[in-house]
């Protein structure tokens, strides 16, 4: 009986080996297998979806310190613009008040000649 039953089931491998080689198998997939494969889909477009958000955040990032930089800049310019100003302000009061000294040590001077 049991050498009956092996042959059965070496011919039901042959005869499966046999039609799978010349014939396309059948897939029939649960709704099961269907719910697997797209819980793997939404966990993996999930973890792309959450590279690419952290990847936003830090283009963001780079761009507003991009844009901080740039306005330091413009500040840091416009401070040496003033800083230049000043300086210039400063020596041509300094240059005016060597003027008046000038013109009031002449003016004493022509006062005490008379």
């Amino acid at each position: 009986m049991q050498w009956i039953s092996k042959e059965r089931e070496k011919e039901e491998r042959h005869k499966a080996i046999y039609s799978s080689s010349f014939h396309k198998p059948e897939v029939v997939h649960s709704s099961l297998h269907f719910q697997g494969e797209f819980t793997k889909i939404n966990i993996w477009l999930q973890m792309l979806t959450a590279q690419n958000s952290k990847r936003l955040q830090t283009t963001q990032a780079q761009l507003q310190e991009i844009s901080y930089a740039q306005e330091h800049n413009q500040e840091t310019s416009y401070a040496q613009a003033q800083l230049q100003e000043t300086s210039i302000q400063t020596e041509l009061q300094r240059k005016m008040f060597e003027v008046e000294h000038l013109i009031y040590n002449q003016w004493c001077s022509q006062i005490q000649i008379r």
